[in-house]
């Protein structure tokens, strides 16, 4: 085998053939002329289980989308993707440092969103809080020397920043071509009498922009749009136009900007998590917000919020599919591998446990019994997420000591959903 850095050859119950190339993929070695690649892949399990006759379902667990690099494809065996997982689930990793309140763990430069800014320019909002509006724009968008959000469309990671400044009517300020070296302090003004603004035909206007970026760039389907409003103005009308795209295609972020009263009708206007009243000179929270919402499941994934309290960040323990077609447990551990960089689900509390077992039994064909990405190798069992969680949930005599019980799997006839 050309351009091969590993063999290894592993004679006993099973043959194991791995190889791994340092140059080159091994879809490219395989459509290669000079080059052959012959995998052996098995997983036998307890007797007891006739894994040769009828591989063993498992559920795909994938990472929420926080950019394109992070994808959430079906895998077509029943196995489950994720891949990192720690005490808090941090498959959504936000967080601030304590001391100064910067980005701990991410890079707020590869955020991946589409945001349109409606800026209040009605006398609710008055002439300080709308100059401190656009001190605010300005610093999450960066610094000559320094980026927050990056808008370079040329860029692997990228943010679109439009802005719409709201009146009695909306004026496109930018069109999702906004960047950090454009000035507002000459473009918006306090609209005299106007007593505050309509924040329906404001959600209208922001979405059309959103619609008109996705035929000027239809690569951009999947990113989640983002509508930020930055008003004073406590809507009174109907809000029920806006939660369809609540519920299904975007995030609606309300920053009260005057007060610091919570109200009604702006927390209404908000998607669940993203109302606040706190952040007129923040731009490191407003960062984090961005940062939640670009968090995210596809539309063929389960959002698992795991042991995460935060309403914004509905994905914190992770994506989930359950695949229709039962695959030994090392063809499952591959195709997670190729499909999104995903893992085996690993279950590291009883409450995921269960929440697996209720989408497989919503599977077809069904199965009593899947894979969980727990595994033996010399003798000791290693979670795939390499996580050192103690947990185990394993049924009586499990596991077994016999040499060919190397995978654990869920047994979900047992009421406790024992391994």
């Amino acid at each position: 085998i050309h351009n091969s850095s590993t063999v290894s050859i592993n004679f006993a119950s099973t043959l194991n053939v791995e190889y791994v190339s340092d140059s080159i993929s091994p879809q490219d070695v395989w459509k290669s002329n000079d080059n052959f690649v012959i995998e052996f892949t098995t997983c036998i399990m307890n007797s007891e289980i006739q894994t040769t006759l009828e591989p063993i379902p498992t559920t795909i667990e994938s990472l929420p989308k926080t950019s394109p690099k992070l994808t959430t494809e079906d895998l077509p065996g029943q196995t489950t993707l994720e891949t990192v997982e720690e005490a808090d689930d941090p498959y959504c990793g936000c967080a601030l440092d304590a001391k100064f309140g910067m980005a701990e763990g991410w890079n707020s430069t590869e955020i991946w969103l589409d945001v349109v800014i409606i800026l209040d320019t009605s006398e609710a909002m008055g002439e300080v809080a709308l100059m401190d509006a656009c001190t605010l724009i300005s610093s999450f968008m960066g610094t000559e020397d320094y980026d927050m959000l990056n808008t370079k469309t040329d860029s692997q990671f990228f943010t679109r920043i439009g802005l719409i400044s709201m009146s009695n009517e909306a004026e496109v300020l930018y069109s999702l071509n906004m960047t950090k070296f454009d000035n507002l302090a000459d473009k918006v003004q306090i609209k005299k009498g106007l007593t505050g603004i309509n924040v329906v035909d404001a959600f209208n206007a922001a979405l059309a922009m959103l619609n008109d970026g996705l035929v000027s760039r239809p690569d951009r389907i999947d990113t989640r749009q983002v509508i930020y409003y930055m008003t004073n103005s406590d809507p009174k009308t109907d809000l029920s136009p806006l939660n369809q795209f609540k519920t299904s295609q975007g995030i609606i972020i309300v920053n009260d900007f005057v007060e610091r009263i919570e109200r009604a009708g702006l927390k209404e206007l908000a998607s669940d998590g993203y109302y606040r009243d706190d952040l007129q000179y923040n731009y490191t929270d407003t960062i984090q917000l961005f940062c939640k919402a670009n968090c995210f499941c596809s539309e063929d994934k389960v959002a698992y919020a795991g042991r995460s309290a935060d309403p914004a960040v509905r994905a914190a323990g992770g994506c989930f599919l359950a695949a229709s077609v039962g695959v030994p447990f090392s063809k499952a551990k591959s195709n997670c591998a190729r499909m999104g960089s995903g893992l085996v689900a690993s279950y590291h509390d009883q409450q995921k446990n269960q929440f697996a077992q209720q989408l497989m039994s919503k599977a077809a064909p069904k199965s009593s019994y899947f894979w969980i990405g727990y595994s033996k190798e010399e003798g000791k069992w290693n979670w795939q997420d390499q996580s050192t969680d103690p947990y185990t949930n394993w049924g009586v005599d499990e596991p077994s000591t016999a040499s060919v019980s190397n995978c654990a799997y869920v047994d979900s006839t047992s009421p406790a959903l024992n391994w």
